[in-house]
């Protein structure tokens, strides 16, 4: 524009330099802006006090100035293209001209951009804005981790009520199965008792016949689990008091039909004896056949044992003791039983299983068949091979003193055997015999009723007893 290219214009720009306050800043820098809105295409805001809105509004249109400056007039050495010598040299000149104008026109561009930049930088209230942006943005941060934190701390103190609870769960049910086994041991004492008192009424009354008595006792048990409880059995006893034998009897028939009837059995035959004009007293013997007639189960050896262990040689009325633990044994057969136990483990122990004249069967088939050193399997004698009993006597190395079941077992390494594993020993040993189970097979069992010991452990064992043994 020939008009403006002999005005006089001032492209400065203010120091970078910040302002005392906003009004220092208008009064700096609002005529600047002033002098160069005039090359703006579109018109733009003045510089103002106004609020932010209004600030972010003028700036966002400064930034996006279009120019329409015109530098073709202010190249210096501009090149006249009427000057040229012909069509070629012209187009240069146009060329070298357009080119200088654009660098100007750049120029120009960067001096309104560093205007710009310059005064939102130094502006007050951009400044304030930011800050206040910073502020919040670090006020939500804190508030985000103040969040998170609270949240931590929150399932935190869950999870510690929740142990806590689970705690306090554990230890109630721990407190309640405590006090459901005191019942259920007391009650078992109970059922005992009970069957003591019942049993005792008619071995009072030298009853020949126990049989169904014992079976009304064997039905009586805890709560649920039987047919009499301790309550029914003591009210039995209570009728029987006072009574002859011949009315206690007629009871105990009263309660064993109730019990075969609730079992849903049927009555076993009772043996009458035969008449006589006076029934003469029952002999010992008797009593002592029919209670050997009995055989002992799995459970009631296996509570011998216990009660042995729970009861050592010189408690008082220890027999006594030992019967109300088993319940459905007297102390004679308790004490029978015992002593049968330590016969058995000491001729198991000693090899005395062997008989003589299967010996000499033995000994005549090896002879024949080269002493059987090739031999794999021993000739049968009366239902039993040879190899078969000399077996049972090789693993019948139980009796290590703990054949000694009423006192003290006399142990060959006391520290390694205690006495709870030397009843469980014989125990294993009674049960498995050795010409049932190879050996191999029959020590795996036996260790597996000896608790903390291996097969091998219990067969060393079994095999110091021997040795000693034969010392004697």
């Amino acid at each position: 524009d020939s008009k403006d290219a002999g005005a006089d214009i001032d492209d400065s720009l203010p120091s970078d330099k910040p302002p005392k306050d906003l009004s220092d800043f208008v009064g700096i820098w609002g005529p600047v802006f002033e002098r160069n809105a005039r090359w703006s295409i579109k018109p733009l805001p003045p510089m103002t006090e106004g609020s932010i809105d209004e600030v972010l509004d003028f700036y966002d249109a400064w930034f996006n100035m279009e120019s329409w400056r015109d530098f073709t007039l202010d190249i210096e050495d501009a090149h006249d293209p009427e000057e040229a010598q012909c069509r070629e040299e012209k187009r240069w000149m146009e060329r070298e001209n357009k080119k200088q104008a654009e660098k100007l026109k750049k120029n120009e561009n960067n001096r309104i951009n560093r205007m710009v930049e310059t005064a939102h930088k130094h502006d007050p209230r951009i400044i304030a804005y930011k800050e206040e942006l910073k502020n919040k943005k670090k006020a939500a941060k804190n508030a985000k981790y103040a969040g998170k934190q609270e949240a931590e701390e929150a399932a935190r103190k869950k999870a510690e009520e929740e142990a806590a609870a689970k705690k306090k769960q554990e230890e109630e049910d721990a407190e309640r199965r405590k006090g459901e086994k005191a019942l259920k041991e007391a009650a078992k004492r109970g059922v005992r008792m009970a069957r003591k008192a019942f049993r005792e009424v008619f071995e009072g009354h030298g009853v020949q016949d126990m049989s169904r008595v014992l079976e009304i006792c064997e039905g009586c048990a805890v709560a649920g689990e039987g047919v009499f409880t301790a309550d029914d059995l003591n009210g039995f006893a209570a009728r029987l008091e006072g009574l002859s034998l011949d009315d206690a009897v007629a009871v105990s028939d009263e309660v064993y039909a109730t019990l075969c009837e609730r079992k849903g059995s049927e009555m076993k035959p009772k043996k009458e004896a035969p008449a006589a004009p006076a029934p003469p007293p029952v002999a010992a013997s008797d009593t002592v056949k029919k209670e050997k007639d009995r055989k002992w189960s799995r459970d009631e050896v296996d509570q011998l044992h216990k009660a042995l262990i729970k009861y050592p040689a010189g408690t008082g009325s220890r027999w006594d003791k030992i019967a109300e633990f088993i319940v459905s044994r007297s102390p004679q057969e308790c004490q029978r039983k015992c002593a049968e136990l330590k016969n058995n483990f000491a001729a198991d122990a000693a090899g005395m299983t062997v008989d003589p004249k299967l010996e000499f069967e033995r000994t005549k088939a090896e002879a024949a068949k080269g002493h059987g050193a090739r031999s794999g399997t021993g000739k049968k004698v009366s239902g039993t091979s040879v190899n078969t009993v000399r077996e049972e006597g090789r693993d019948a190395a139980a009796a290590l003193e703990a054949t000694k079941l009423e006192t003290d077992a006399a142990t060959a390494d006391p520290k390694e055997w205690s006495l709870e594993q030397q009843s469980a020993l014989e125990a294993a040993m009674a049960e498995f015999k050795g010409a049932d189970l190879d050996p191999k097979e029959r020590f795996k069992k036996i260790a597996e009723r000896v608790p903390g010991k291996t097969d091998k452990e219990c067969i060393k064992r079994v095999k110091e007893i021997k040795a000693l043994l034969q010392q004697k």
